[in-house]
């Protein structure tokens, strides 16, 4: 039995198989914390640059569009990850948005914002609720990013696997997969999310008079 201070570890999370799987990026999307997640079931490895020059620390800037996306939906815009700080000491993130675990072959439309734009795939493996950023994932295809039309960029093949989504100065729209691992959130921590603790009082005993 799970201790009352200890709620929020007990259970097990389950999941749900999905085909076809697609994020059209409709639903707005809050990113005020660095290690927001674009959908139920995604992750996020968070990169940072210290400037020592500046004291400052700097963190990739994602923005969620209303209408920016295809045919003016929805869609998520990051800012440029190569270049921060100033004077001497300048650096770049590689800040990864991280989907659920796919099967088979996966996409996502890519447009471009301004020079250098770019966009990048990588290997992520997951330990708890951690995600670790592996080796970059080389596409078969690699097409030119434009400024003026959304681009579907094909992801090769995978077989279980998270994937890591890396953008300078472009926006994404419409996520797809063949197959995906959806985990939800263990049905323990959501009734401890939702419900305050119980409180059971008790009588004080007394000791019987001598």
């Amino acid at each position: 039995m799970c201790a009352a201070a200890a709620v929020l570890f007990c259970g097990s999370a389950s999941a749900e198989v999905v085909n076809d799987y697609k994020v059209d990026f409709n639903t707005a999307i809050s990113t005020s914390a660095h290690d927001f997640a674009v959908a139920t079931g995604w992750g996020h490895v968070v990169s940072n640059y210290f400037d020592e020059d500046e004291y400052e620390t700097y963190y990739a800037t994602y923005t969620y569009q209303a209408a920016s996306g295809i045919d003016g939906s929805g869609a998520l815009e990051v800012g440029d990850q190569t270049s921060y700080g100033s004077g001497w000491f300048r650096g770049s993130t590689t800040d990864l948005l991280v989907t659920p675990a796919v099967t088979g072959t996966s996409s996502i439309y890519v447009k471009k914002t301004k020079d250098p734009g770019a966009v990048e795939f990588y290997t992520v493996t997951k330990s708890g609720n951690s995600f670790t950023k592996g080796s970059k994932i080389t596409l078969e295809t690699t097409p030119e990013l434009s400024t003026e039309d959304f681009v579907k960029v094909e992801i090769p093949a995978r077989e279980g696997a998270y994937i890591g989504i890396y953008g300078s100065n472009v926006i994404f729209d419409d996520f797809e997969a063949a197959e995906a691992d959806i985990a939800s959130v263990p049905s323990r921590l959501l009734r401890s999310l939702r419900q305050p603790p119980m409180l059971i009082a008790t009588r004080p005993t007394t000791s019987p008079l001598q």
